[in-house]
C-alpha cells in the first residue's frame, strides 16, 4: 500500500498507521508493507507515530519523489491509500487509477466525485478500524479487479480530455457573447 502526499495536517497519515497496526494484530502472519510518499510539517510525527505502534519494520517514509518516480512507485503497489478529513480533489487518486492501481479512500468529499465501485473502495473519516475494513475488502477482490476499469476512471483527467472541455468552455462563453 502507499500513501502519496504531502505530510502536513489533514492527511490524517496517524489513521492509516493505526489501521495497519490493526490488521497486523488481526493477520500476524500476513505480511503488509506501507510506503509513504512525501515530505513536510508533520513528517516527524508520522516517523514518531509509525515507531510508537511498532511499524518501522513494515513502513518506509521515502520523502518527496519526481513525478516519474512516483509512477515507479504506483507500478509497484497494490493499492494508493488516502486518509485525509477533506480533499477537494485528489490527485494522487487519479494518478493511481491512471497506473491502473485501486484507491482506498476516506469519504472526504473530492474523491466521492470521481471514485467509484470498479476502481475503489471507502472509508470513514478517522476511523482506523474502518478504514482497515476497507484494506481488507480491497485485498479480498484484487483479483477480480479490472485494470481497464481502473484505469478509465482516470480517463476524464487526461490532457486531452481536459484541454477539450476547456475548449468547450470557452465555445460556450464566445457564443453568449454574439
Amino acid at each position: 500500500m502507499t500513501t502519496v502526499s504531502a505530510l502536513r495536517p489533514g492527511k490524517c497519515v496517524e489513521d492509516a498507521l493505526q489501521a495497519l497496526k490493526f490488521l497486523r494484530e488481526q493477520y500476524p502472519e500476513k505480511s503488509f508493507l506501507y510506503t509513504i510518499v512525501g515530505d513536510g510539517q508533520e513528517e516527524a510525527f508520522y516517523k514518531k507515530t509509525a515507531s510508537a505502534l511498532g511499524l518501522n519494520d513494515i513502513v518506509s517514509f521515502v520523502g518527496r519523489k519526481t513525478e516519474s518516480e512516483i509512477a515507479e512507485i504506483l507500478s509497484r503497489t497494490d493499492a494508493l491509500l488516502m486518509a485525509s478529513d477533506i480533499e477537494t480533489f485528489g490527485i494522487p487518486a487519479v494518478e493511481a487509477l491512471a497506473a491502473g492501481v485501486p484507491v482506498i479512500s476516506t469519504r472526504c468529499k473530492g474523491p466521492e466525485s470521481f471514485l467509484n465501485d470498479d476502481c475503489a473502495e471507502f472509508c470513514n473519516v478517522h476511523d482506523p478500524k474502518d478504514m482497515e475494513d476497507a484494506i481488507l475488502r480491497m485485498a479480498a477482490r484484487s483479483d477480480t479487479l479490472d485494470e481497464a476499469k481502473i484505469r478509465a476512471a482516470a480517463k476524464p483527467f487526461d490532457s486531452v480530455a481536459v484541454a477539450e472541455h476547456a475548449v468547450q468552455i470557452y465555445r460556450e462563453a464566445l457564443e453568449k457573447t454574439k
